[in-house]
């Protein structure tokens, strides 16, 4: 539209002084076109996001087992993925459900409700192949976590549930078998995030489990409303699986140093300290966030000495959503969490000693967002310029009679915030397209680049409402690069991989995980816009092993590095 509209000035413009018009006109076109070019650069959006999923067969509804929530059980799921599970090149989608639960907290047959799985067919659509992948067992679902923990070469699944959590394992023939009863991984208490990762330095993938807190099921009978927050219940001991290398895994929790206090959402790993290891950042719900330093298999818990556990005023949050990237181009790993209505989003700048500084407001991500309640959020760069931009799911936790104080409503608008070339974010939501526009009470969100044009894509789930798939349809370029890594089995997706990508006069550095945002996962596909002239550089791979990897990159291609023998 915009370039149309440039092509019609300039026609005009062309015709009038063809026409050897009298100069005051064309003086007054050429103002009348300086105008006009200005005002569509102001005004028309630099990026666009189209609501696609009813239209591409993506029909799914989400149930918490009631028409509105009765309890905190009914507010806290549900989660997401995008993920390759057949292996042909485009990112399949899943979607987690909760379902309908009796007095005693027994599921309902005849009301049931089921997870679902949409293959991608390459063309743009998905077909329902839920129940051709034997993903039959109905759960209260909460999240969902991907990887490839036996190292077979294929996306695994685990299943976070109030109840016992559910591993489906990858056959690699399109469909999937139950293992959670073989692999001991079927954690029976209130679980939310969960992240698979090294945290040993054995090659291995082990299983790190949030949960949140001790529900009793006669809660859940309540026929009106309780609005009992998480300040009413005790917290719940969070779980740590060692992967015995067989198929099976076994519960460290206390052994390698977690503690007890912790009202767990929702889970992400990281090396803070450069040391080689991944620590573990949990954003917990009205008790301090927990930061554990990896030492060497054992974990010290630092979270109020690092900076961390607490807002800048020294207070408990509501942390929810939860992603780790590098904001401020440092090469070390920052953190973002978001919060409650009437509190602000927190963003945790990395200084260096595991030592953190909140610095949300000093970088313009506090426009708007004190009256929303946060939820899965992600830091990538949407419009492929060269800079960050910061997308935040939203919605209420009760459904309000009324709109609350400073205009605190259920259904919310998810936000978008734009990176800009001085190091700031810009409040960008009503310029992003009618997607943006729309109201939903939205929880988790995946990430990646679906249709495999370039450009990242958003998954959306909304409590007790239809599934949103957000294509990206900021106009096509080339102005883009993607790694996909390859390690050696068992970590055949190299969780915890580090790269930097080198190119024009910076350094961009990612670390390769799925776990992302609330509850979700995501393709772990390193995705990066790029700013004018950049079009080659070099990508240096830092495996988990110790190897190092080094491969030129381009504009407009995917490279895929595979670690060393």
């Amino acid at each position: 539209m915009y370039r149309s509209k440039q092509r019609g000035i300039m026609n005009s413009m062309f015709n009038a002084i063809y026409h050897k018009r009298n100069h005051k006109i064309v003086i007054s076109l050429m103002a009348f076109i300086m105008f006009n070019l200005f005002s569509c650069t102001k005004n028309e959006s630099p990026i666009k996001f189209t609501e696609v999923a009813k239209k591409v067969g993506i029909k799914f509804r989400h149930n918490f087992g009631a028409k509105n929530p009765r309890n905190i059980l009914m507010t806290t799921g549900n989660g997401c993925a995008f993920f390759d599970y057949d292996n042909d090149g485009f990112l399949d989608v899943f979607l987690v459900n909760s379902t309908t639960l009796d007095s005693k907290g027994k599921i309902i047959p005849e009301r049931a409700t089921y997870h679902a799985l949409y293959h991608n067919r390459g063309d743009g659509t998905f077909e329902n192949v839920t129940k051709a992948a034997n993903i039959i067992k109905v759960s209260y679902g909460q999240g969902c976590a991907i990887a490839d923990y036996d190292g077979d070469g294929y996306e695994d699944l685990y299943i976070t549930n109030y109840g016992p959590n559910i591993l489906y394992h990858n056959r690699g023939d399109g469909t999937f078998e139950d293992v959670t009863e073989h692999s001991g991984t079927g954690d029976p208490r209130y679980s939310t995030g969960a992240v698979f990762f090294d945290y040993d330095g054995d090659g291995d993938l082990d299983l790190f489990v949030a949960n949140y807190i001790k529900f009793p099921v006669e809660h859940h009978s309540w026929k009106k409303p309780h609005l009992r927050g998480p300040r009413y219940y005790d917290a719940e001991d969070d779980g740590l699986y060692r992967n015995n290398g067989d198929g099976t895994f076994t519960e460290v929790s206390k052994e390698v140093g977690l503690v007890s206090g912790g009202k767990s959402l929702m889970v992400m790993t990281s090396d803070f300290d450069g040391d080689g290891d991944q620590d573990i950042f949990i954003a917990n719900d009205r008790t301090p966030n927990f930061l554990y330093e990896n030492l060497g298999g054992h974990f010290k818990e630092i979270g109020l000495q690092a900076g961390i556990a607490l807002d800048q005023n020294g207070n408990e949050t509501a942390g929810m959503g939860l992603d780790i990237v590098d904001v401020n181009g440092d090469t070390r790993p920052d953190v973002y969490v978001t919060n409650f209505h009437w509190e602000y989003n927190n963003l945790y700048v990395n200084q260096g000693g595991l030592f953190f500084l909140d610095m949300l407001s000093s970088l313009g991500l506090d426009k708007n967002i004190w009256n929303h309640t946060g939820w899965a959020t992600r830091l990538m760069d949407f419009n492929n310029d060269g800079y960050l931009d910061c997308f935040v799911a939203q919605g209420g936790l009760w459904a309000y009679r009324k709109t609350l104080p400073y205009g605190v409503t259920y259904p919310q608008k998810n936000f978008l915030f734009l990176g800009t070339p001085d190091g700031l974010f810009k409040q960008a939501t009503n310029i992003c397209g009618k997607a943006f526009q729309r109201k939903h009470v939205s929880r988790g969100a995946a990430f990646g680049d679906y249709d495999n044009d370039g450009d990242i894509d958003i998954l959306v789930s909304n409590s007790g409402d239809w599934a949103s798939l957000y294509r990206n349809d900021t106009p096509v370029n080339d102005r883009w690069l993607k790694i996909k890594v390859k390690g050696q089995p068992p970590n055949t997706d190299g969780i915890g991989a580090k790269v930097y990508v080198h190119i024009g006069n910076r350094t961009i550095f990612s670390e390769v995980r799925c776990s992302v945002a609330y509850l979700s996962s995501s393709d772990p596909t390193i995705h990066i816009g790029l700013r004018p002239g950049e079009i080659e550089g070099e990508a240096e791979v830092l495996w988990p092993s110790g190897k190092k990897s080094v491969a030129k990159v381009h504009a407009a291609k995917i490279t895929i590095i595979e670690e060393p023998k």
